[in-house]
């Protein structure tokens, strides 16, 4: 089946004139709350492990397409921004994700308890050793974090865009060689070198 994005894609590479040309990208479709999602696209909510955003779309650049949802993103700071989580919520997203099992395995401490969206809003996280909590540091107890305050961490991270209220039900990350149902993106992210962004301006 020839889907939209597969067309657009192929008439992007062909305006490009270059035999065997691949630029790999990803097409990502929002599914708000109230959504119907396809079954197609919900049977591919990975059950069982967690995946930041990061690894998702690098996987469906390979052409695994993934649906992230609340239960199964792995970065919570990416959960903020998708519009998965409530930036205030105070409970964590789970036991268990990419990102905060490694503070899990830094912190080494048996009651460790993972870092809530609040922990991230409120710049606890990013400046982890100014808050007095070594245990979110991502490489040991001597981590700064990202900022050397809580200030200048709650002031970075309220500058990120976000997608607040969280109204996001779950995010479709596919290729244009998914051919299973023909979803027009959102957005489509592009893995372009500085030629072929060069080429993509001048067109």
């Amino acid at each position: 089946m020839s889907t939209t994005i597969g067309k657009m894609y192929q008439r992007y590479l062909d305006a490009h004139a270059v035999d065997g040309l691949e630029i790999p990208c990803t097409a990502a479709k929002f599914y708000q709350h109230g959504d119907d999602v396809p079954g197609a696209v919900a049977e591919l909510e990975i059950e069982g492990l967690t995946l930041t955003s990061c690894q998702a779309t690098k996987q469906s650049m390979l052409g695994d397409a993934v649906f992230l949802t609340r239960r199964n993103i792995g970065c919570v700071a990416a959960s903020i921004s998708l519009g998965l989580a409530d930036q205030n919520d105070t409970e964590p997203l789970g036991e268990s994700t990419v990102y905060t099992d490694i503070m899990k395995g830094q912190a080494k401490k048996q009651d460790f308890r993972p870092p809530s969206p609040n922990d991230f809003t409120m710049g606890t996280v990013y400046a982890c050793a100014a808050a007095g909590r070594s245990d979110f540091g991502l490489f040991g107890p001597n981590d700064s974090g990202r900022f050397r305050d809580i200030e200048t961490s709650r002031r970075a991270v309220s500058e990120m865009i976000a997608i607040q209220p969280a109204t996001t039900r779950g995010l479709f990350l596919y290729s244009p060689a998914f051919t299973e149902l023909d979803i027009i993106p959102d957005v489509v992210v592009l893995s372009a070198r500085p030629i072929e962004l060069t080429r993509l301006i001048q067109g």
